[in-house]
């Protein structure tokens, strides 16, 4: 089946058929990165006054009175910092129509080659074979049928 030229070996590749394969057509990958600082503080006062009086009317009869003030402050500083990355992987396929066989490998047969094209629950299953009568006396081929 020795193909003479490219179109012949073409018009054989349609006629075998095309098919729909689908192949990986991107691979992306996005990689990010985020810094984040702060700063804060803060500053309070609190005041509080307080009044007791207590009387006693016992053996010792008699009154007391207290009184309190309380005052107070506070501060506060704080620091911050954070790191965040994030790392995304996506592939993406496309659906491919193409040659089952290609002009090339056809041309590339011996004279002596066959191309099997038969169908199958799948699609078309295709084979290539040789039929040279030479074959039985080649080495390491065996004189009787399996």
């Amino acid at each position: 089946m020795r193909m003479g030229n490219g179109e012949e070996a073409k018009a054989a590749a349609e006629f075998i058929g095309y098919q729909h394969t689908f192949v990986v057509s991107q691979l992306t990958r996005q990689v990010g990165e985020t810094l984040t600082t702060g700063r804060g503080s803060s500053y309070g006062e609190q005041i509080g006054d307080s009044r007791t009086h207590t009387s006693n009317s016992g053996p010792h009869p008699g009154s007391s009175t207290s009184t309190g003030t309380s005052f107070s402050r506070s501060w506060q500083e704080s620091v911050n910092a954070s790191r965040a990355t994030s790392t995304s992987d996506g592939e993406t396929t496309a659906r491919v129509y193409e040659f089952t066989v290609e002009p090339t490998q056809l041309q590339a047969l011996p004279p002596t080659g066959i191309v099997l094209v038969e169908s199958a629950a799948g699609g078309r299953r295709v084979a290539f074979g040789d039929c040279n009568p030479a074959v039985v006396a080649m080495p390491r081929v065996s004189s009787r049928p399996r």
